[in-house]
């Protein structure tokens, strides 16, 4: 029997105290792939390759 695979992410929502939207790294998030969600960033391990 085969393990189904497992999901992660991670979630930013601040950086620094600051609403991760307002700072310069959304950006570079949303570079990486990440997906905005509400007020976060939504980074799967899959996007990183």
């Amino acid at each position: 029997m085969h393990e189904a695979p497992k999901l992660a992410q991670n979630r930013h929502r601040t950086w620094d105290g600051r609403p991760i939207a307002d700072t310069p790294q959304a950006s570079a998030l949303q570079a990486l792939g990440a997906e905005r969600d509400r007020s976060s960033f939504v980074l799967w391990p899959s996007q990183l390759g």
